[in-house]
């Protein structure tokens, strides 16, 4: 279960979008059902063993039911008699991906692909998990391969593009963007994305640019340094990042800029290039805590789960007197924690991040957020949650989790002045409000509008299958 990025020590600002990144594991993730109907037909076809189909269908119930364990005895019995069996490592995946396992979620996605080439689905759950470890490459590989198999579906070539734009290969970006002009004619939503990313770009060109010129010493790590923080504070951070770079090329002994690009990185979710950042550092500074929780943060987000533990437990024992960074640590804990459904512990480690760091407003979001989704003690929720906002009343993440906090205990009418700020104050339409404004209106009575609501949400990139329960059924599903 994956909760918001949370703000480092080094002060990470706020992120208009980073509870729709980082929170949708908090969310149960099911796959369509057309795709399960599929699989079962193709058992249904391919099997030809009453033992096989009889443990494919116990482990979807098994599934449904939320019985990981026994879900995942069934597929690994199948895969066992029949080692090409490509559904059942479909339903490996998908139950990995739940648990956050990612490793072995790619893994035995990667086996279903091998066997079966031409199945959408099975690339769709690669591309998901590709998506979850920021792993762009990888991610434009499964986009070319979609493009290969649904070759008129126009979505696939603007997610290709976007991964391009967040690899920083613009050029291929804007390439993707003249292919799908060129074969499907132009669009509100293609001028759009492109004028985002030639917008971007010209910026980050012209912010490098201006500060290159005003470099004395490009070898001076300092100077370097310096001017990549004049980037972040614009919010060019990819810009930064590459300075921040720039500097450590001579600069390996200027310990802040190690700390300042796995910052950057880490706001970036360019998880694998903060690991490798991190792993660099600790060779130099063996006994930096925070550089061990950052190394712990980003193997938590490609699934590296023992791994991060390892880390976690040493940047506790090295930052036991850093009342900050110890909530931080704390609050990933937690994050830790709610995979393992252990939800008494991820509570405490919660209680225990806001005792250290009771003012950071990203540790209080992430534990009323997840306090809310169990309906759990929203009297308590409300409290933290008002008192937060009442302290920063444009952050639009605070804005929907106080509207979803209002709108468990019933107080639709204030939820909806809640979620309509959290909209207003979002640059960019957020597929996870749009469903909490939708889901308020329908309880408001007003269920022409809570439609068109959750349809905005879809087409603003959620994907749950709840939304699409709504969506059809036209009704709301908790």
């Amino acid at each position: 279960m994956k909760l918001r990025a949370v703000k480092v020590a080094t002060a990470i600002p706020a992120n208009n979008n980073f509870k729709q990144m980082s929170m949708k594991r908090l969310v149960i993730f099911l796959f369509s059902m057309a795709a399960l109907q599929t699989n079962a037909q193709q058992m249904q076809d391919a099997a030809g063993n009453n033992l096989i189909k009889t443990l494919y269908f116990s482990g979807l119930r098994d599934k449904l039911a939320e019985n990981y364990g026994g879900a995942a005895e069934s597929f690994s019995r199948i895969v066992t008699l029949d080692p090409t069996n490509a559904p059942a490592y479909y339903e490996l995946s998908v139950l990995n991906y739940r648990q956050n396992k990612l490793v072995e979620a790619e893994s035995a996605i990667k086996k279903a692909v091998a066997i079966n080439k031409d199945n959408v689905w099975y690339w769709k759950t690669l591309a998901e998990i590709y998506k979850r470890k920021g792993d762009m490459p990888h991610l434009v590989e499964v986009f070319n391969e979609l493009i290969r198999i649904e070759p008129n579906n126009d979505a696939y070539y603007f997610d290709r593009s976007n991964a391009y734009a967040i690899s920083g290969n613009i050029d291929e970006a804007l390439k993707g963007y003249q292919l799908l002009e060129k074969k499907f004619g132009p669009s509100e939503d293609l001028n759009r994305a492109r004028a985002r990313l030639t917008s971007t770009q010209t910026e980050t060109d012209r912010n490098l640019s201006k500060v290159n010129e005003e470099v004395v010493d490009a070898n001076d790590p300092k100077q370097l340094m310096n001017n990549g923080d004049r980037l972040y504070r614009a919010g060019d951070l990819r810009a930064a990042q590459t300075m921040y770079k720039k500097g450590l090329v001579s600069g390996k002994r200027v310990y802040q800029l190690w700390e300042k690009l796995l910052n950057v990185e880490t706001l970036l979710s360019a998880h694998n290039e903060a690991i490798q950042t991190a792993t660099e550092a600790l060779k130099l500074y063996p006994n930096q805590s925070i550089l061990y929780y950052y190394l712990a943060f980003a193997q938590h987000r490609i699934g590296k789960k023992e791994a991060a533990q390892v880390n976690l437990k040493q940047a506790t024992e090295l930052g036991s007197d850093n009342p900050e960074l110890q909530g931080l640590i704390y609050a990933l804990q937690a994050e830790i924690y709610i995979d393992a459904a252990n939800y008494k512990a991820a509570q405490l480690s919660f209680e225990k991040a806001l005792t250290n760091a009771p003012d950071n407003y990203l540790i209080v979001n992430n534990y009323v957020y997840y306090l809310a989704l169990r309906d759990q003690d929203l009297a308590k929720a409300e409290t933290l949650i008002a008192k937060t906002v009442k302290a920063q009343p444009d952050n639009p993440s605070l804005a929907d989790t106080y509207a979803l906090v209002l709108f468990k205990q019933k107080k639709y009418t204030e939820a909806r002045k809640w979620v309509e700020q959290a909209l207003q104050n979002n640059e960019v339409n957020n597929g996870v409000y749009l469903e909490h404004y939708g889901d308020i209106l329908f309880m408001l009575n007003e269920k022409d509008l809570a439609q068109k609501q959750w349809l905005k949400a879809q087409q603003n990139g959620n994907d749950s299958e709840i939304l699409k329960r709504k969506i059809n059924e036209k009704k709301f599903i908790k």
